[in-house]
């Protein structure tokens, strides 16, 4: 058994795991408990969870508007994940309703050699999506808030359930989860911490 671990380790470090060489691709458009290669019942969650993040994302801009803040909008990590959220649920459901409505298009990914890059788009905005989700609530509940900002609907919201669905999303797919993909969400830290000092040096205030 040891000698197993070791040898699943191993294989699992070599570099050619860095990059987005998996098969079979329909593994991206089913959930891991699927006997059947098309599910209704995946389609109307991957649609759900769509739905639920551009619900959220509309949410905070509305909330963001009516607190004169919108401005600001754009320059907060939160509001960031939460975008990806939306793009990352939404680009899902496409795939799936693309893979559920068009045999013709399910049977040439299933005769695939090397996965589509729309498939390999998504998988690394999933990557990203899910640590930054992660990341943000560990942070904000932790280290950012206090006692004057209200745990009202939207804080849930983009500080909470992006990390819940987001969790719960990866225990449903039935694509692998590669250690070497997570310099992928590093790398979109450092883009964000670069935009940080860009915005901040030019003068860029907070609220």
């Amino acid at each position: 058994m040891p000698n197993r671990f070791v040898s699943a380790c191993k294989d699992e470090l070599e570099v050619r795991n860095c990059g987005f060489a998996h098969l079979p691709v329909e593994e991206f458009v089913k959930s891991q408990w699927q006997s059947r290669t098309k599910s209704i019942f995946f389609l109307l969650y991957r649609l759900a969870l769509a739905i639920f993040f551009t619900g959220v994302v509309i949410n905070s801009m509305v909330v963001a508007v009516e607190r004169d803040e919108f401005g600001k909008y754009f320059i907060y990590l939160t509001h960031w994940g939460i975008l990806l959220c939306m793009g990352t649920t939404v680009m899902g459901a496409v795939l799936v309703m693309i893979w559920y409505f068009h045999p013709e298009y399910s049977e040439k990914i299933c005769n695939c050699d090397e996965m589509p890059n729309s498939f390999k788009i998504y998988w690394m905005v999933h990557n990203i999506t899910l640590i930054l989700s992660v990341c943000i609530t560990i942070i904000y509940w932790s280290i950012l808030h206090n006692e004057t900002m209200p745990v009202d609907p939207n804080n849930i919201l983009i500080h909470a359930c992006n990390c819940v669905f987001m969790f719960l999303d990866l225990i449903i797919v039935a694509y692998p989860v590669r250690v070497w993909h997570v310099l992928q969400p590093i790398t979109f830290g450092l883009l964000y911490c670069l935009f940080s000092v860009i915005y901040y040096a030019a003068g860029g205030t907070d609220r």
